[in-house]
């Protein structure tokens, strides 16, 4: 008889998390999740589960299967024992087999204060939760963290470094890479792993994102707004990925014999393309589908400090998240997760063939209000 497992998921909601949950379903049919939902009450949590299914599957009937399977907790990890109540953290505790903590806060308009309310305190949270639960029963924890941690701009990164100067990292990044300090704190006790995405842009199938990110918000600017100069180099790599890519190199970890105590970039890699062939991929892109735009200019380097300074349109004045991961000649090295996640054989989706999805599912989802 097949042993039923439970999967117990902060940050479902997320554009990484969404995409994992629906692996989960999808790769697991027997197994119950658990997710914990911040909402007013019970009610409007299975509400926002409903909304998150209903942009995952089309289908009615998707909807209903995958819903009767999932448990919602109306929690908060700002609060002590992730804001449950007795019934439902004991019965987390006595079913819990796997953890994905996903949660966090990106948004650096936020203050500082409530980013670490999040970030770092939710994952202390997460772990006092973790080590209530019996070592036997539990399986593996994954933190998903972000290649960002590690400010070093020049060369080759491995996913176990972490380097940084104090003021270099933005609160979000400071607030991941003290939490991830936290977590290695935790390597010999619990059974963790780290994963540290680069940066998301949405799903390589469909398009679908459950919010605009900078990379959204710069194509817009793009077709809609006026000439965008950037102070990035030529030869700067962006290493973008898709979050269902990333989701299913998730799930390949949380099958393979992946030790605790190691960590793992989602990135490209080598195959990440400079600025100059990402600026040309957009381009390409939106002349296939008609758009009348303003192309990019990417900038020489001698021009950097005073754009970045004085131009009110640049980058860094409006998508400070873009630049700050996006300006450097550095490489986020991928070959343990490939090598860990082979057998699963997953093809990593290549820009030019989900660019087109992207920019399609922004135009309906978020740019419907502007005229082409």
């Amino acid at each position: 008889m097949q042993k039923i497992y439970n999967h117990f998921i902060t940050g479902a909601t997320g554009i990484l998390g969404s995409e994992y949950l629906a692996q989960i379903l999808e790769q697991f049919p027997n197994d119950n999740i658990w997710l914990l939902v911040k909402a007013d009450d019970q009610d409007q949590a299975e509400s926002k589960i409903s909304h998150l299914l209903s942009y995952l599957y089309p289908n009615e009937q998707k909807q209903k299967d995958f819903f009767y399977r999932i448990k919602v907790l109306n929690g908060d990890l700002a609060q002590d024992k992730m804001g449950l109540s007795d019934l439902n953290w004991n019965q987390l505790v006595d079913k819990t087999d796997y953890i994905v903590h996903a949660a966090s806060i990106t948004d650096c308009s936020q203050s500082s204060a409530t980013i670490n309310q999040v970030n770092i305190e939710g994952t202390r949270r997460v772990l006092d939760f973790a080590k209530v639960i019996t070592p036997k029963q539990l399986k593996k924890i994954i933190y998903i963290s972000s290649a960002y941690v590690n400010d070093k701009n020049q060369g080759l990164l491995f996913p176990e470094q972490m380097e940084t100067k104090e003021g270099k990292l933005s609160p979000y990044q400071r607030s991941k890479y003290n939490a991830e300090k936290m977590i290695r704190d935790n390597f010999y006790q619990l059974p963790l792993i780290i994963v540290r995405p680069s940066y998301i842009v949405g799903n390589s199938e469909n398009g679908r994102v459950p919010k605009q990110n900078s990379f959204h918000k710069l194509l817009q600017e793009i077709v809609y707004g006026d000439k965008i100069k950037l102070p990035i180099d030529k030869a700067a790599n962006w290493d973008i990925i898709t979050s269902d890519w990333a989701a299913k190199m998730m799930v390949s970890l949380l099958k393979s014999r992946a030790r605790a105590g190691q960590n793992y970039h989602l990135t490209m890699g080598d195959y990440a393309l400079s600025s100059k062939m990402v600026k040309t991929e957009i381009h390409n892109a939106l002349n296939a589908q008609n758009f009348s735009f303003n192309p990019i200019k990417l900038l020489p380097s001698w021009q950097h400090w005073w754009h970045r300074i004085f131009a009110k349109k640049s980058l860094q004045n409006n998508h400070p998240a873009l630049l700050k991961t996006m300006r450097y000649k550095r490489v986020f090295d991928n070959s343990s997760s490939l090598m860990t996640c082979h057998k699963s054989k997953i093809d990593t989706p290549k820009l030019k063939n989900y660019l087109p999805k992207i920019i399609s599912y922004a135009q309906t989802h978020f740019w419907c209000d502007k005229v082409n």
